[in-house]
């Protein structure tokens, strides 16, 4: 596979950092502002509570392969809670989403724009300066799978 013509790793990533920071914000005032996390909306069988919590697992997952700063509580050895090898991608993102939401507690559904809040800093502090084709753990890809931060 071949490179992209023009294509500036550390600015790409740089520029993607950028437009994180800023959207981060703006899904944290969308998430406080839904009247009720219950309704149902958006993606079959998923309440608008449900998508904000969906959110604030992906955060908590990334932040605890690449974060020092992670605390004991939500902790996670991957491997252990993700399904075989022979399970689908499915099957393994639902149940690092699973995990993720069980460690975040029962109401995250509700407090979602916080949690967002909170651990979108921390993945752009854990994340600050750090070399775009550094590998970093993601098992919810399957066992001893790695991801670069370029994509």
């Amino acid at each position: 596979m071949g490179t992209v013509p023009g294509f500036a790793p550390v600015t790409e990533h740089e520029k993607t950092r950028a437009a994180l920071r800023a959207v981060v914000p703006r899904l944290v005032r969308l998430l406080r502002g839904v009247p009720d996390p219950n309704a149902s909306r958006g993606v079959p069988l998923w309440t608008v509570g449900d998508v904000g919590a969906h959110l604030a697992a992906v955060y908590l997952a990334y932040c605890s392969v690449v974060t020092a700063e992670e605390s004991v509580e939500h902790s996670v050895e991957w491997d252990s809670v993700l399904p075989q090898r022979d399970a689908t991608f499915t099957e393994r993102i639902a149940a690092m989403n699973a995990k993720s939401i069980e460690l975040l507690g029962g109401d995250v559904h509700i407090r979602a724009g916080d949690v967002i809040a909170e651990r979108g800093e921390m993945f752009l502090r854990a994340t600050e300066g750090l070399d775009p084709d550094t590998p970093v753990p993601a098992p919810w890809y399957g066992q001893g799978r790695r991801s670069r931060w370029r994509r």
